[in-house]
């Protein structure tokens, strides 16, 4: 459409589900991938020119809290959708669910967000460097972006 926009954020509150998880966490995943799923079908025409990023702030905890909830820990999730996305698979390092797997009862990160972020950087906005935006990350790419 050639608008002149290059980047736009959303911020889709409510899920700091620290009671109830169970009760309002379907429901807002519905209404979510509803919206993407629009939006997607909307952009039909623009895919290849389009990649979409949803993750959350903070992590959720592996166990949930005596009121139903899943306070802050380190399990977070994030997807990429685009047409330069090489989907349909999880990337980074499955961290486990066994007792020895976790780090003080809660799951281990195991992918750096960052990383994701500078992958797009570099493979659908051809910054010159991986360190623009974050000059203390070593580059690790997932290679879940094909080349441009």
């Amino acid at each position: 459409m050639d608008t002149g926009l290059d980047v736009a954020t959303v911020d889709y509150g409510g899920w700091d589900h620290h009671f109830e998880m169970n009760r309002y966490f379907p429901d807002h995943a519905a209404e979510m991938s509803k919206s993407l799923s629009a939006f997607w079908h909307d952009m039909a025409d623009y895919q290849d020119r389009i990649t979409v990023v949803a993750m959350t702030e903070f992590g959720r905890r592996l166990e949930e809290n005596a009121n139903g909830g899943t306070d802050h820990g380190s399990g977070a999730f994030m997807f990429v959708l685009g047409g330069a996305v090489q989907g349909g698979k999880m990337y980074g390092d499955w961290p486990g669910l066994k007792t020895d797997d976790l780090r003080e009862g809660d799951l281990r990160v195991t992918t750096d967000y960052r990383q994701v972020i500078q992958e797009i950087l570099l493979k659908r906005r051809g910054e010159p460097s991986p360190k623009v935006v974050f000059p203390s990350l070593d580059y690790q790419p997932l290679n879940f972006i094909k080349s441009v």
